[in-house]
This record gives C-alpha cells, sequence and structure tokens, in this order.
C-alpha cells in the first residue's frame, strides 16, 4: 500500500511539473505572437510609406482609385495600361465646339525590377489630350534607385532617379493622368515637364522632397545649352487633412535657334522667346509654386499660387541686352478647374462632358511619384 502511494505521488509531481512547463510554454506562444504582430504592423506601416514615396518622386501620394485585378506580367516584369474616353462640348470659342467623342488618354506601363531595389520603368503614350496627332511617344523612361539611405540605415530618406521622368515642380502632374485627375479637365496653368536628367527624392518624418537636374529643352536627342533646368520641391503633411508644398524651377539658358521652347509645358504651349528670334539669342525661365490642399472626407480643396519670370539675352550691333517679363497667378480650385489671369493665358469654358476612364492597375501609380 505504501508503494502505490509512492507511485501516486510521483505521478502527481511529474504532472506538475509538465503543467509547468507547459505553463511557461503558453507565455512563450504569447510572447512570440506579441512580437510577429508588433513585426506585421510595422511592416504595414513601412509598406504605406514606401508606396506614399513611390507614388511621387518623393512626392504627394495620388488618389485612391478602385481596387482592380492584378497587372499582366510576365516573370518579374508588370504590363499595365490606362486610357481615358470623353466626350466635349466647348463654347463656339473654346477647344471643342463640335460637341465631340474621343479618345481623352491612353497608355502603356513597362515596370521590371533589375537587382535587388532597383528598377526600370517605361511609358509609351499613345495618345494625349495636347497632342496634335496620334503619333506614339516616348513618355517617362528610367532607372529608379530605391532607399538608397539603407546604406547608412535611414529608411527612404533617399532615392535616385536616371532617365527621362517628370519634372517635380508643383502637385498637379502627380494627378494629371485621366486615372488620377478628380477633375475633367487640367488647370489653366497646367504646368508641368518630362526631361531626361538626374532626380532625387525622399522623406525626412513628415517633410517630403524631390529636386532634379534636366537637360531644360524639348529635345530628347540633344541638349543645345550647358546651362541645366534645376527644379524642387518641399512638402509637408502636419496633418492627416493638410498638406502644404512650395516648388522653384529654372529652365535654364535655351538656345532659340536649336531649342526653341522649353520642355516645361504651361497652359496651351511651352515657354519660348518673347521677342525678335532674329536677335534673341537665348532665353529662361524662373518660376515659384506655393500649394495647399485641404482634405474632407468626400473631397479636398487646393490653392495654388505661381509667379513666373521670363529673361531673354539679345544681341544688337554686337551688344547683349537682357529682357525680363513677369506674370503670376491665383488658382484657387475645388470641384472646378483652377482659374489664372486671364492677361496671362486665354480660358476654354467647357459647357458639358461626359468622361469614362479605362485602367488596369497601373504600375506607374506604384514606382512614380517624383513625384520625380
Amino acid at each position: 500500500m505504501s508503494e502505490l502511494k509512492e507511485k501516486l505521488r510521483e505521478v502527481q509531481e511529474q504532472n506538475g511539473q509538465l503543467q509547468q512547463q507547459l505553463g511557461k510554454q503558453q507565455q512563450l506562444i504569447e510572447v512570440l505572437t506579441e512580437k510577429v504582430s508588433a513585426l506585421e504592423q510595422a511592416d504595414k506601416q513601412r509598406a504605406g510609406e514606401y508606396q506614399s514615396l513611390k507614388s511621387g518622386i518623393g512626392g504627394q501620394t495620388a488618389p485612391a482609385t478602385a481596387e482592380t485585378k492584378k497587372p499582366f506580367a510576365i516573370g518579374k516584369a508588370i504590363i499595365s495600361a490606362e486610357g481615358g474616353l470623353a466626350f466635349f462640348h466647348s463654347e463656339r470659342k473654346g477647344k471643342f465646339p463640335n460637341a465631340e467623342s474621343r479618345v481623352d488618354e491612353a497608355k502603356l506601363f513597362l515596370d521590371a525590377p533589375i537587382w535587388d531595389d532597383v528598377y526600370f520603368f517605361a511609358e509609351l503614350n499613345l495618345t494625349r489630350r495636347e497632342s496634335p496627332s496620334e503619333n506614339v511617344k516616348v513618355g517617362e523612361l528610367y532607372l529608379d534607385f530605391e532607399n538608397v539611405s539603407r546604406l547608412w540605415n535611414q529608411d527612404r530618406m533617399l532615392n535616385v532617379r536616371v532617365g527621362r521622368f517628370d519634372t517635380p515642380f508643383g502637385e498637379e502632374y502627380l494627378v494629371r493622368d485621366a486615372i488620377d485627375n478628380p477633375l475633367i479637365a487640367h488647370s489653366l496653368s497646367d504646368l508641368w515637364a518630362v526631361d531626361e536628367g538626374i532626380g532625387f527624392y525622399g522623406r525626412i518624418g513628415k517633410v517630403d522632397y524631390a529636386v532634379a537636374v534636366q537637360n531644360g529643352g524639348d529635345d530628347t536627342l540633344h541638349d543645345f545649352d550647358a546651362d541645366k533646368a534645376v527644379a524642387g520641391r518641399v512638402g509637408c503633411e502636419p496633418k492627416e487633412w493638410l498638406r502644404v508644398s512650395a516648388s522653384a524651377m529654372r529652365t535654364g539658358d535655351l538656345n532659340q535657334d536649336d531649342d526653341f521652347v522649353s520642355a516645361m509645358w504651361i497652359g496651351n504651349g511651352f515657354f519660348r522667346a518673347l521677342g525678335d528670334p532674329a536677335t534673341t539669342e537665348t532665353f529662361h525661365a524662373e518660376l515659384f509654386e506655393g500649394d495647399v490642399q485641404l482634405r474632407f472626407p468626400r473631397g479636398h480643396f487646393k490653392d495654388t499660387r505661381i509667379s513666373t519670370t521670363m529673361t531673354a539675352r539679345r544681341t544688337t550691333s554686337g551688344t547683349s541686352t537682357f529682357t525680363t517679363w513677369k506674370a503670376s497667378t491665383s488658382s484657387p480650385g475645388d470641384s472646378t478647374a483652377p482659374r489664372a489671369s486671364a492677361r496671362c493665358w486665354s480660358r476654354t469654358v467647357i459647357r458639358s462632358w461626359v468622361s469614362v476612364t479605362l485602367a488596369s492597375t497601373s504600375s506607374k501609380n506604384k514606382r512614380r511619384t517624383c513625384g520625380c
């Protein structure tokens, strides 16, 4: 009987030890579960910040679009497209006086990883609203060296873009494509450019930046003046509902005979010399812009201020002179297109419209941003 009691005591002790071990294992599992959850949450947060950087070279995140199916891919390369179909009817002196149905925009994109955080991106413009013909043209085409700042343990502080890409001036170019644009039309000033060069972008806390050095002229094969265009933007989002940014740009000296116009688009044309072509040698433009955006649950309000200075160098009888023109605009906007001073640009009023945007998941929205 005493032996049986001894064995029962031993079994009880073993059961107690097993229960203690199970308790410790349960505590360990709970600790590991908390750590895994924390890591997943941190990954999601980093992915969100990463996405905001890619949407524009260190620029602002484009407005969210409806979820679409996964784009077509060959290996790791992603091929996608977007387009806009529209019906425009303007006043008699407007651009669309005859009630036109049109393919307003059509683009193809290729996005492919090269090595680690190095990506290749290409954009093919099949047609655009401002194009005078339906000739296919190359849009952006560049290599993206993302998260270079990881070399000194700083996440997304510095990214580098090399090739042909959007000039990081202002905010409108980030949402100019049909799939991103909340309006039926572009603003009246409509400042944007695609040019060859090198760009740097990133984010430090709540502040994002983008800066680029580019050729400055519209010619894609040659640069006819060694003076380069320099553009940059600094933005901040102190609150979820508020974004402010300031941009500055100098187009660099442009050769009157060879460059003829700038890469920067303004209104319905480009910057060009405002004097006698026979005596004008070079010209350049200096631009400054401030942007404020207020975000609401079902919309947003934007306000833009732009200042432009044009300078041309002329030579007459061996003497060089410089002539300067200045202009400024105020472009408030909510659910309507921004307005600008009538003395600077002509105005077209669209009376009625219908627009439909068709798109696959665009890799451009993932890799873009300068915001370069």
